[in-house]
């Protein structure tokens, strides 16, 4: 299984409750209008009302070439403060043609700060298959939540071990080997993520004194495959 021995730096943004956060991504509508998806396969997706909440959105719609395999991956790392932690991943994969093979793998971590209300992150994999023959169809979504009413962070010694699992999750979604085989390693990976997450966040024994309570892994799993 390759790991990369020079990890690339990867962003962890920084959000508070009201700050503006990035656009949608139209294409996804518009690709959903041309091939006539049934609007269940996007319901819950970025609505305007929650515009500014952190969410990573990984849509793959395999139109080509008869037999033509395509994969979309993404990885995103959230840091929010306020009341509460509303994010959301979601992994949507769409085949249409004869013999087509569509993967989408969506990874994201939340760390959550100074929490006082709720954590209510969203999980969706969604797939869907237009009038397809054989057609091989996944979506695999993962969020890893870490949540507490004092500070979190990632300690330093934990990003090169984490870009190295991303490295080797982003492999995976580009790999031939059979679906089965693909979704147990990615549950390896999702494992050896949380294993690193539990004891690299930073967590100031400040925070034990004022009343915070000790931050845990809450891990989100959804596998739709057809």
């Amino acid at each position: 299984m390759p790991t990369s021995s020079t990890p690339r730096p990867f962003p962890t943004r920084i959000r508070r409750r009201g700050s503006a956060g990035p656009s949608r991504p139209r294409w996804m509508y518009r690709a959903a209008a041309i091939l006539a998806i049934p609007a269940a396969v996007l319901v819950g997706f970025a609505p305007p009302a929650l515009a500014d909440e952190p969410s990573n959105i990984v849509v793959a719609v395999n139109a080509t070439v008869a037999g033509q395999s395509m994969s979309r991956f993404g990885w995103d790392i959230e840091s929010v403060t306020g009341a509460e932690a509303v994010a959301r991943n979601a992994a949507v994969a769409i085949s249409v043609g004869r013999g087509a093979r569509t993967i989408a793998m969506a990874w994201q971590i939340l760390l959550a700060s100074d929490i006082r209300d709720r954590v209510a992150p969203e999980e969706v994999a969604r797939t869907d298959s237009r009038n397809c023959v054989s057609c091989d169809t996944t979506a695999i979504a993962y969020q890893f939540t870490v949540a507490s009413n004092g500070p979190v962070q990632l300690a330093p010694r934990s990003r090169a071990r984490l870009a190295q699992l991303r490295d080797r999750a982003a492999a995976l979604s580009r790999s031939t080997e059979p679906t089965p085989v693909i979704i147990a390693r990615a549950d390896a990976i999702a494992r050896e993520l949380s294993d690193v997450l539990s004891p690299g966040v930073e967590w100031p024994r400040s925070a034990a004194r004022s009343g915070g309570s000790a931050p845990g892994v809450v891990v989100r799993r959804v596998v739709d495959h057809r």
